[in-house]
């Protein structure tokens, strides 16, 4: 899914009674999912997102945002990265957090920027080249 130079959101689905993954981008096999051209790619989701096999990439050199924002109906939920995964921003930043989102007037175009108080008890290994 190409998404230009202009923001996209995905807001995935879930329940607050039942722990499902409200986004859920599992390919068979590694595939490049997402593809932005400089356009912010914000994931949205009540519950859990979860990728396995998934690449969310940029095009031409441009860079761009990567917004994941799980547990937006506060139902102990998580960013669950499994197997295979590739998020690549050519030097854009990639925001993990969790709770509801808010506008900030900064932002152009009406693009969302996670709560700035964020904790986390997982530990990740991440290497940026």
């Amino acid at each position: 899914m190409p998404t230009g130079r202009r923001p996209v959101t995905l807001t995935g689905t879930g329940w607050l009674w039942v722990l499902l993954y409200g986004i859920n981008i599992a390919p068979a096999s590694v595939a490049n999912v997402i593809t932005s051209a400089g356009g912010t790619v914000t994931l949205i989701s009540p519950t859990t997102i979860y990728l396995k096999n998934t690449g969310i990439t940029y095009s031409g050199g441009a860079s761009y945002g990567l917004v994941f924002d799980a547990d937006t109906a506060l139902a102990a939920a998580e960013v669950y990265l499994d197997n295979s995964d590739t998020l690549s921003t050519n030097g854009g930043y990639i925001n993990l957090g969790g709770g509801k989102l808010k506008r900030r007037p900064a932002h152009r175009r009406g693009q969302w920027a996670p709560r700035p108080a964020v904790t986390s008890t997982a530990s990740s290994s991440w290497s940026a080249t």
